[in-house]
């Protein structure tokens, strides 16, 4: 199926079929609603969820990507958005390939046997964080 226009792959897989495209062609804010909410949303909610607190006063973007200037700053946070994002799209598309919901079900298709190891080394980590900070 050939999709023409500057959609291309999203209105494949947002449900939106190429007639229904020309026969509504005023009607593009609902295909954007969806390409947002199909998209950009979920991006939005891990980033605020994995990183809005420590980088919400922007101290942390000073400390780490600043350091070596304007420029070198962009060129630190590129990499890291890319390797971020990338992670993020392979997790959430296991997760819908898998039907993988939920936090244990999910580690069990990743990690195999191996998730309840993982278990333990997290709670390790955090029981170490928390002897070393108190």
């Amino acid at each position: 199926m050939r999709i023409a226009g500057t959609f291309g792959l999203c209105c494949r897989h947002s449900g939106y079929s190429q007639r229904h495209l020309r026969e509504n062609k005023n009607n593009v804010g609902d295909f954007m609603t969806s390409w947002f909410r199909r998209f950009l949303l979920p991006g939005f909610v891990f980033q605020s969820m994995c990183i809005a607190g420590g980088y919400g006063t922007g101290r942390e973007l000073v400390e780490f990507f600043l350091l070596f200037g304007p420029v070198g700053g962009l060129l630190g946070v590129l990499p890291a958005t890319l390797i971020v994002s990338a992670g993020c799209i392979v997790a959430f598309e296991l997760a819908r390939i898998t039907r993988t919901y939920d936090y244990r079900s999910f580690l069990q298709v990743l990690l195999g046997r191996a998730w309840y190891f993982y278990e333990i080394a997290y709670l390790f980590s955090i029981l170490l964080i928390l002897a070393v900070i108190g």
